[in-house]
């Protein structure tokens, strides 16, 4: 059996995927969606549920047919018993992308919870560190009345088959310390140089592709305007009822719609020109100094992952100059006041 999508809606799927990809949540997707202009195949609003459905099973948005995937009742079954049948139909998205939202999908949903904090996402360095006897990322533990907070391994509090790292990293001490290292090291000449130079060669190449589909969507806007013509010449013809062809004409003006702001997108992509380095320099170092959220997009743009060891010893590798830089913690009795300097 063949499933047919919708070709009208493929610049919203592309669009939340894409953004997906870059981190971006089902709440916020679902409005930006609305905010261009996007609605669902019944004329109405996107809303989160629609769109986090879509990343529990991207396939069928990359061509594929999907058998065996819940149970009698609605329960999902484990991915291994389900039957993906490619080339069903047309794909909006590539299967390689679909693997990589369902794998995303897949790790938020199985990541550990902290539900002692109401607002864990604060801390600068969650989703980066990494156990490596368990693979766990480190969650955020607290103890209130003192006002400190840790981060330690997500899976070390369960009852079974805990992790044996119980290593405790002060929050504060360890993001004081990590901010001046990279102050020190990572925004000076050598290394940030190499990360410019390579952002810059991603920029060019960028820009070419964006040139053709600007290019590809202005003659999609051509045709367009085409289209409305005939449908306006038809309606003073009598040719077609003017129902249908007020339908016609209004699904065009949302096709319109929406390519003019990705062509305004990339049109504003193309007006920003080359950094230099003193200039990218000082925008790190303001995004490092602004609001949490801002804070932590720049450390998850500059750092790739962080492995914390029981004995105490971090391996941070950083995205720049891909380089590994060791931080060690002093034979301290208390792990709680470790400062974890930095070892060259």
């Amino acid at each position: 059996m063949l499933l047919e999508l919708n070709p009208e809606t493929a610049p919203a799927i592309k669009h939340a995927f894409q953004r997906y990809q870059d981190g971006v949540g089902a709440n916020t997707i679902a409005r930006e969606l609305n905010e261009i202009g996007f609605r669902s195949q019944q004329g109405k609003l996107f809303a989160k549920n629609t769109i986090r459905s879509w990343f529990r099973n991207p396939y069928p948005f990359a061509g594929c047919q999907v058998w065996g995937r819940t149970k009698k009742g609605g329960k999902v079954n484990p991915v291994e018993q389900w039957t993906i049948v490619e080339d069903n139909h047309e794909a909006i998205i590539s299967l390689e992308q679909a693997d990589r939202i369902f794998q995303q999908n897949q790790a938020k949903q199985a990541a550990p919870r902290n539900k002692g904090l109401r607002r864990a996402s604060k801390y600068l360095l969650t989703g980066l560190i990494i156990c490596p006897l368990c693979q766990s990322h480190f969650i955020v533990d607290s103890k209130p009345q003192k006002e400190q907070y840790f981060y330690i391994c997500g899976t070390r509090n369960r009852r079974s088959q805990g992790c044996s790292n119980k290593l405790w990293i002060h929050s504060a001490n360890f993001e004081q310390q990590l901010m001046a290292q990279i102050e020190g090291v990572i925004l000076q000449d050598g290394p940030l140089d190499d990360y410019l130079q390579r952002c810059l060669a991603d920029q060019q190449q960028y820009l070419e592709q964006s040139e053709q589909e600007i290019k590809s969507v202005r003659q999609q806007l051509a045709s367009i305007d085409q289209r409305q013509d005939n449908l306006l010449n038809a309606l003073a013809d009598g040719l077609l009822p003017a129902q249908a062809i007020q339908q016609k004409y209004g699904a065009e003006e949302n096709k319109k719609r929406q390519l003019s702001y990705r062509l305004q997108q990339l049109r504003e992509s193309l007006d920003s020109g080359p950094v230099e380095l003193p200039t990218f320099r000082e925008l790190l170092r303001q995004e490092l100094q602004q609001d949490e959220k801002a804070r932590k997009d720049a450390l998850h743009a500059l750092i790739e992952r962080i492995t914390a060891y029981p004995d105490r010893k971090m391996e941070v590798k950083f995205r720049i100059g891909q380089r590994e830089d060791k931080i060690a913690g002093g034979e301290l009795d208390d792990p709680h006041q470790s400062t974890y300097p930095v070892r060259d």
